[in-house]
C-alpha cells in the first residue's frame, strides 16, 4: 500500500507491529543457522562442508523485505498511526504519509498524494456517507466490485489518486467539519485485489493512466 500510494489502506487494515515483524526474523534466521550455518571455526580444521541454501536470492528479499517492513512499521507507529486499523480515516491522517514518503525518497508518491489531499480539502460532503464518485463528477455512474475487477481504468484511477478510487471510497463530514473517508465494506475485496496488480501500477508509473 505504501509502495503504491494507498494510505488509506494501511489506515484502515492495519499493518504488523515491529515486534510481530522481529519475531518472525528471528525465526527465519534460527531456521536458517540450523540448516546452513557449518559451525564453530576451529583452527585445527582446515576444511568445511557448505550446504549451499536453494534459492538464495529469494530467501535474501525475504530477510530484506522484513527488514525494511520493520522499519516502515517502526516509522508509522512514531507517526501515531496505530497498527490495529481503524473504520475512518481524514486527510489529517493521510498527511502524516508525506513524512513516510520523504523518508523512502517516494517523490512520485509525495507529489500525488499532496495533489489528491488539495482536492479532498474542495469536496462539499454532507453529514451522511456519500460514495465519492458522487461528490466530484456530475456525470458519475456508479459500478459494483464485480464490474470493478475487470475495469482497468478503475486500477489505473486508484493508483493514480491515492487508493482514492470514486466507487471504492465513501465521503461525508463529521461533527466538527472535518472530511471523513473510508473504504465501503463491499469494496474491500477490490482493495485487496488492486494492490497486487503490479503490471497495472507499472503502467500507471509509466505515463499510461
Amino acid at each position: 500500500a505504501i509502495k503504491y500510494n494507498a494510505p488509506g489502506v494501511v489506515i484502515t487494515f492495519g499493518y504488523d507491529t515491529p515486534e510481530r515483524i522481529r519475531e518472525e526474523l528471528e525465526k527465519l534466521l534460527k531456521k536458517y543457522i540450523e540448516e546452513y550455518d557449518p559451525g564453530e571455526f576451529k583452527e585445527d580444521v582446515k576444511r568445511y562442508e557448505y550446504k549451499i541454501p536453494e534459492a538464495i536470492g529469494e530467501k535474501f528479499a525475504i530477510f530484506h523485505s522484513l527488514a525494511l517492513y520493520y522499519h516502515i512499521s517502526k516509522t508509522l507507529q512514531t507517526l501515531g498511526i496505530k497498527p490495529e486499523g481503524k473504520g475512518e480515516f481524514t486527510i489529517k491522517d493521510m498527511k502524516k504519509f508525506c513524512n513516510v514518503y520523504s523518508s523512502y525518497e517516494l517523490c512520485l508518491n509525495l507529489n500525488m498524494l499532496e495533489m489528491d489531499m488539495k482536492r479532498l480539502g474542495k469536496v462539499r460532503a454532507g453529514t451522511d456517507w456519500e460514495i465519492y464518485g458522487r461528490l466530484i463528477n456530475k456525470n458519475f455512474k456508479e459500478t459494483d466490485a464485480e464490474k470493478l475487477l475487470r475495469d482497468d481504468r478503475a486500477k489505473r484511477n486508484f493508483y493514480a489518486h491515492s487508493g482514492l478510487e470514486n466507487n471504492i471510497v465513501a465521503v461525508r463530514k463529521g461533527d466538527n467539519g472535518e472530511i471523513l473517508l473510508k473504504y465501503r465494506e463491499e469494496m474491500r475485496s477490490v482493495v485487496e485485489r488492486f494492490l497486487y496488480d503490479d503490471h497495472v501500477y507499472e503502467r500507471v508509473c509509466e505515463g499510461e493512466g
